[in-house]
């Protein structure tokens, strides 16, 4: 289901329209439902049952933003293209924050079909990695929810308790997507 979702989400954003803020009301009841029952179970001392909660979304799944696009704006630092490195100084600050909206609409990710494809793919890649290593008991889901804009390495160790693996583990997800 989740999968399902990021991919519309992402669809969404393909035409310049906010597919995370579109799936929202879908989505986020359920993450909630679920992020709560992950805090009960943690406080007592209980596995923790849910892998899909709203901070897996905001520091797995939307890595720098919806499309997962922080890699790409390092990326444009390096480019040899005066503009695409501009846009890539430019949009790098933003995109520690999560927000990605320079790098959509400036690159242009929206309309273009040569960037959908690894914009709708790399959530996609990055959520089953995630997931992944969550199920192998590497690093451990999410029970807090921390602001969006948080840094995701600083959210993923907020949002798991404190644990240093699932900060150290976006930092991985990040250099394979």
């Amino acid at each position: 289901g989740i999968c399902l979702i990021t991919i519309i989400a992402q669809v969404f954003w393909c035409f310049g329209l906010h597919g995370a803020s579109i799936t929202q009301p879908v989505r986020l009841p359920f993450m909630q439902m679920y992020l709560a029952a992950n805090l009960a179970a943690y406080t007592a001392g209980e596995a923790i049952p849910y892998t899909f909660v709203q901070p897996f979304w905001s520091y797995i799944i939307t890595l720098g933003g919806g499309g997962a696009t922080f890699g790409l704006c390092l990326l444009l630092l390096r480019s040899k293209s005066k503009q695409l490195k501009t846009l890539g100084r430019l949009s790098i600050g933003p995109a520690i924050f999560n927000i990605n909206e320079p790098i959509i609409f400036g690159l242009p990710i929206v309309l273009n079909p040569i960037l959908v494809i690894p914009f709708i793919l790399s959530p996609i890649v990055s959520m089953g990695l995630g997931a992944l290593m969550i199920s192998t008991g590497l690093v451990l889901p999410g029970t807090l929810d921390v602001g969006w804009t948080t840094p995701q390495p600083i959210k993923a160790f907020l949002s798991a308790s404190g644990s240093w693996e699932t900060a150290i583990s976006v930092c991985f997800v990040f250099i394979i997507i």
